[in-house]
């Protein structure tokens, strides 16, 4: 199986039949561009967590942020109030910065 954005090598031969994934490459750029989307366009459905910085709003994956930091994973999925939370989660001390927060959003994507 090839398509753009996996490739599969497979041994049919023998006694033992198996397949390895090779590669799972973004190699089009439609991973990132879906990705970005979610930040960009919470209200599209994908995003399971949105926040309210510097009255725009960012939506996000809650299992890819808390993936790829602890902080975020403690207030997603901890005690926090914001793990619980439906309605946007306001982090006013980036209110002056929403275009960096947008930023970091992309890259913990």
């Amino acid at each position: 199986i090839c398509k753009s954005n996996m490739s599969m090598q497979c041994n049919l031969e023998g006694p033992v039949q198996y397949c390895a994934m090779i590669s799972l490459l973004d190699t089009d750029g439609a991973l990132a561009d879906r990705l970005k989307e979610i930040v960009d366009r919470p209200e599209n459905g994908y995003a399971d967590v949105t926040f309210l910085v510097g009255g725009q709003t960012f939506g996000g994956l809650r299992s890819t942020l808390g993936l790829h930091s602890e902080v975020m994973h403690r207030m997603l999925f901890g005690e926090f109030v914001e793990a619980r939370r439906q309605t946007p989660i306001q982090l006013e001390q980036f209110d002056h910065a929403p275009g960096p927060f947008r930023q970091f959003l992309y890259y913990m994507h």
